[in-house]
């Protein structure tokens, strides 16, 4: 299967990043791409008869708990020696934290909505936000900032489209949080890209970078 792993703004304009930051964006949408065939087959199910309720209310609170691992990762990152220097990487970090809490206030309010609150973390949420929120977004920023596109573009292309047949017996007002990111994929980290221009990555970090799309 061919995957386009050509980096483009929303606008669909080339981004005004140099060729090793294009790369970099590229092979990891190639990664993305990967996971989603694979998460395709998994939302299949869903798809056909729909998400229950308790099914969706677990989905949602989910989501709650990762976007804010998420944001607390970027947001690590931002105040890093790594990344605090350099005005251009720090200011679209600290904006791609509040994007994500932006969205988990819409989970929060979908939630709500439908007589919920967020449940328990679930234990691989739990896991990935000691590994990459705790230790690596202190230890190996670029593996977090690989982590965090992967999660990024999940719901992107066509696990999307699968992702909105299973929601179509959800209510708009339950599933603004969802619609947001589906729509939204693989954008909350472009101007992330774009920064590196300006704090370039050596082998270590590029490695890491590849790393933690791939764990």
């Amino acid at each position: 299967m061919q995957h386009d792993t050509s980096y483009r703004p929303a606008g669909g304009q080339p981004a005004a990043a140099p060729a090793r930051v294009l790369d970099t964006a590229g092979h990891l949408a190639f990664v993305a791409a990967d996971y989603r065939e694979r998460l395709i087959g998994q939302l299949r199910t869903f798809a056909v008869s729909g998400f229950t309720p308790n099914q969706y209310e677990r989905t949602l609170s989910a989501h709650w708990h990762l976007l804010g691992v998420l944001a607390e990762g970027a947001f690590a990152i931002a105040g890093h020696p790594w990344a605090r220097p350099v005005a251009q990487l720090r200011a679209p970090l600290v904006q791609l934290a509040l994007s994500w809490e932006a969205a988990r206030e819409l989970a929060t309010g979908d939630l709500e909505s439908l007589g919920y609150a967020p449940g328990p973390m679930p234990v691989d949420v739990h896991f990935w936000r000691l590994h990459f929120a705790r230790e690596l977004a202190h230890d190996q920023p670029t593996a977090f900032i690989g982590a965090a596109a992967l999660q990024d573009q999940l719901l992107g292309g066509h696990a999307g489209d699968v992702f909105r047949q299973a929601l179509v017996d959800v209510t708009g007002e339950s599933s603004r949080c969802l619609t947001r990111l589906m729509a939204d994929a693989g954008e909350h980290l472009e101007p992330v890209w774009n920064g590196l221009a300006h704090r370039p990555l050596d082998s270590h970090d590029r490695d890491a970078l590849f790393l933690g799309a791939r764990v």
